[in-house]
């Protein structure tokens, strides 16, 4: 947006009417992620033609699911569903970072990076000895993030504290 504004685009709102004008240069947000910007010619369409480009970016990621955030064994673990097709594998024994848009009250978004990190850790090669041998990973039992350690919380539900992190 800033590189559009920069180059003389301005924001149209789906809220107002518009008013255009040949050689006017705008753009508007379309939900969360979606961005639609256009050049009208100084010339009619009929005379200038139109060009459409178009793009897709697809970001591989897991997304921690808050139903199912529970304390086991003095840890926070959160359960994630796949988003795209990430490498699974390589997700795994590694730090991660935790940062995404959630719906606040009054249903406003917010844009947040947790300061904890996070591991989604692979068994131990004697409790998983097929894993060099094309292993293929299961994201229920396999691709369970760590958030947090507290030995002396007992087994139970993490959901508040996870909201309450976020």
């Amino acid at each position: 947006i800033d590189r559009l504004s920069a180059h003389g685009y301005r924001e149209l709102r789906l809220d107002e009417r518009w008013t255009l004008a040949t050689g006017d240069r705008r753009f508007l947000r379309l939900g969360g992620g979606a961005l639609l910007a256009f050049d009208l010619a100084d010339a009619a369409l009929s005379t200038a033609g139109c060009v459409v480009l178009a793009a897709h970016t697809d970001s591989p990621a897991l997304r921690a699911k808050e139903q199912g955030a529970a304390w086991k064994k003095g840890y926070l673990v959160v359960p994630t569903e796949i988003y795209g097709g990430p490498i699974r594998s390589s997700w795994v024994d590694r730090v991660l970072g935790v940062g995404g848009r959630a719906v606040v009250a009054g249903d406003r978004e917010v844009v947040f990076t947790l300061p904890e990190r996070v591991i989604i850790p692979n068994a131990a090669i004697h409790l998983n000895r097929k894993v060099n041998e094309g292993f293929e990973y299961n994201p229920q039992d396999h691709l369970v993030a760590l958030l947090a350690a507290d030995h002396a919380r007992a087994d139970g539900n993490a959901r508040d504290e996870l909201r309450e992190l976020v």
